[in-house]
């Protein structure tokens, strides 16, 4: 069974979930109401099975998804392997075409888990799950539809369930901001394929970039399309990883940390 959690952003380090004896909290102590973890572990006997989890946490975390799993650990009887990797995106392609993907996979990115599905690679989620979505998250349908994708016969499915989501991307861009503000929206696009299907007079003044984009695309390889037939067009990286980029900028023009406020948008 493969399934899928979509997230925000978050070598390869293999840990396992931090054991019973680790619980943060003993289980029926402190200030807690533990009726709905003994209900889950009443109806959840795991014992002797095996979980592996792929995902782009590391670190702090890592510590923090390790000291969930390790109640689930505790609940079911079940053993859970979780990796964490900062080259997520590339691994997990390499995994699911060679057959050896893990059970779960923690996406930092839907357009990624998209790609995917429609190649055959992921499970849908059981049946009912939409529905539970949508009756229980706020926006429950919004998330719904981020998480439905065309699988390989073209059919839609809900293919993700979101357990942990930053979504500093999907708040900072408000057209209206910029259209105020004197800018038109040329384009919008999810990915250096798309980019590289934009008419050539579009020739923007301004390219906003994320590092990390859809179809396993990097903004670097974007950033130098864009410079490559548009010269005169500033790219600004917009990323949670500035870290990540050269220090030339990959020949773009400067990096604009998330999370950020209008204003630092505007002062470019």
């Amino acid at each position: 069974m493969k399934t899928i959690f979509l997230a925000g952003v978050a070598g390869i380090a293999l840990a396992s979930a931090a054991s019973a004896q680790d619980l943060k909290f003993p289980v029926g102590e402190g200030a807690f109401n533990w009726d709905s973890y003994n209900q889950f572990a009443e109806s959840h006997d795991l014992s002797g099975q095996s979980l592996t989890i792929f995902g782009p946490w590391l670190s702090g975390d890592q510590a923090l998804f390790e000291s969930m799993l390790a109640y689930f650990e505790e609940a079911t009887g079940a053993d859970v392997q979780y990796t964490g990797s900062d080259s997520f995106e590339t691994q997990i392609r390499i995994d699911t075409e060679a057959g050896s993907a893990p059970n779960i996979a923690v996406f930092p990115q839907p357009g990624l888990a998209r790609d995917l599905a429609a190649l055959g690679y992921l499970e849908p989620m059981p049946e009912g799950t939409a529905d539970w979505i949508a009756e229980n998250y706020a926006a429950g349908q919004s998330w719904v539809d981020l998480a439905t994708y065309s699988g390989p016969e073209g059919e839609d499915d809900l293919y993700g369930f979101f357990y942990k989501a930053d979504v500093k991307s999907l708040v900072w861009y408000v057209p209206e901001n910029f259209e105020d503000a004197g800018y038109e929206v040329a384009g919008e696009c999810a990915s250096l394929r798309e980019v590289q299907a934009l008419p050539r007079d579009l020739a923007p003044d301004v390219a906003f970039v994320d590092l990390h984009l859809a179809e396993n695309s990097s903004g670097i390889d974007v950033c130098t399309h864009i410079r490559s037939i548009w010269p005169d067009t500033m790219v600004v990286f917009v990323t949670g990883n500035p870290r990540k980029l050269p220090e030339d900028f990959a020949g773009g023009h400067g990096v604009l940390p998330k999370p950020f406020v209008r204003h630092d948008v505007f002062r470019i």
